[in-house]
């Protein structure tokens, strides 16, 4: 209900959040960490845009893993491309195109992850590279390149596959 009451507006003119309001630190006087939970920095951080891929990258880490830490991979999915190569922003996060990242933890190099990234190549982040701009209308409110006369009548909605991974193989 808050959800659908937040989508509405009605939140903002009721003040039922207040998420610009300074903290209190009632229970940690002297810690660097938010008291109300939450990190707006980091939370800030996962809307920034990622333009390209990168090459795999070893990651050092100054402090190592604990020695319990289990080996593997941890896969994350979600939105990364928040503007297209033409300056057009995405309005919303769900209509930026989607991105795998990988981080491999291996525990013979506890000082050490391993990352990658790869963008989603649906087809609509093909169209986008080729054209230099976003070719299709998001689903959430984002327009396509070329202004209003180039989304008059745009019903087409871009797939941008940033909300879920499936195993395969």
């Amino acid at each position: 209900l808050l959800l659908l009451l937040l989508l509405c507006g009605w939140a903002s003119h009721h003040h039922v959040l207040a998420l610009s309001t300074t903290p209190t630190q009632h229970f940690l006087p002297n810690s660097p960490v938010l008291t109300t939970g939450v990190d707006f920095a980091a939370w800030k951080n996962a809307f920034r845009n990622c333009p390209r891929e990168l090459e795999p990258t070893i990651i050092e880490l100054p402090k190592g893993l604990p020695p319990d830490f289990p080996t593997g991979t941890i896969y994350r999915n979600g939105h990364a491309r928040f503007c297209a190569d033409d300056d057009t922003p995405c309005l919303h996060p769900f209509d930026a195109d989607g991105m795998i990242v990988a981080m491999t933890f291996d525990a013979s190099k506890p000082n050490q992850v391993l990352f990658r990234n790869k963008f989603v190549e649906t087809e609509g982040y093909v169209k986008d590279k080729e054209m230099g701009g976003m070719s299709q209308r998001g689903l959430f409110g984002t327009k396509k390149s070329g202004g209003r006369i180039a989304n008059l009548f745009q019903m087409d909605y871009k797939h941008v596959a940033n909300t879920n991974v499936i195993h395969s193989g």
